[in-house]
């Protein structure tokens, strides 16, 4: 879906030169119902794309899923900030200030009080009526990496919710849920607006706070604490799923 946009395969052509790595197989679970129909689907696989200087500096990183606008309108910032050579930490700061004031916007503009998981993190939640609009985001590299870990935290508590049928169902709009084709953009585009709305935020922190980062330095922390994919671990964080029928991984 991502790929298939003809916008970003001219960005992919004019701007950057593309590269793969695979960093492991992602597991796969297969159900078979016992009457030739199977169900099969990877779990915790996932993917960083990342945007780097000729000698192999990171600019910014996109992990996790996005639809080709929400994309193109992240990486477009990144790559203005490439050709004006701004410097990357500082940059990142700027965008953690701007990301914090347009949360504390759209809080105060709802009519009722609403949830930022991302104000909360950062210890920025306000009622409404009550912001306060003076204050300045934490711009000290001890803020921001308490920040950031706060944050990710809460990623890995949103990531461990149950999700029965039912509860998806509820989600779900009544009009897609028997089109199996826009039922997948409809989930995509959630998943899109989960990675711009935290997962783009904790990437900015994260940068912030490092010097001259690579793919290859950043890979197990952008796994393990962004995605919550630890690379390290051989049941890669599902050792503790239990399954039923089956022996909880032990070690």
């Amino acid at each position: 879906m991502l790929l298939s946009d003809s916008k970003l395969r001219t960005l992919l052509q004019d701007k950057v030169v593309p590269a793969w790595e695979a960093v492991r197989p992602a597991p796969k679970v297969t159900i078979d119902f016992g009457d030739g129909k199977r169900l099969e689907r990877t779990l915790k696989g996932n993917t960083v794309l990342y945007l780097c200087t000729p000698d192999g500096k990171v600019i910014d990183a996109f992990p996790a899923v996005y639809t080709a606008s929400d994309f193109l309108r992240e990486v477009e910032p990144a790559l203005v900030a490439f050709d004006k050579q701004l410097e990357p930490a500082a940059w990142h700061k700027g965008q953690v200030a701007q990301v914090i004031d347009r949360e504390h916007n759209r809080v105060m503009m709802a009519k009722a009080f609403v949830e930022s998981p991302l104000l909360e993190a950062l210890g920025k939640q306000r009622r409404r009526g009550l912001a306060n609009r003076e204050a300045q985001p934490a711009q000290a590299d001890g803020e921001l990496a308490l920040g950031y870990q706060n944050l990710v935290s809460k990623l890995s508590d949103m990531s461990e919710e149950p999700a029965s049928a039912r509860e998806m169902k509820r989600k779900v709009p009544k009009q897609i849920q028997n089109d199996p084709e826009s039922l997948g953009r409809w989930v995509v585009e959630q998943d899109s607006a989960f990675s711009v709305k935290l997962l783009r935020p904790a990437v900015h922190m994260l940068l912030s706070l490092e010097s001259s980062p690579t793919p290859a330095s950043l890979r197990d922390r952008m796994f393990k604490e962004v995605l919550q994919v630890p690379l390290d671990d051989p049941y890669l964080g599902l050792g503790d799923l239990v399954v039923p029928g089956t022996a909880k991984p032990k070690g």
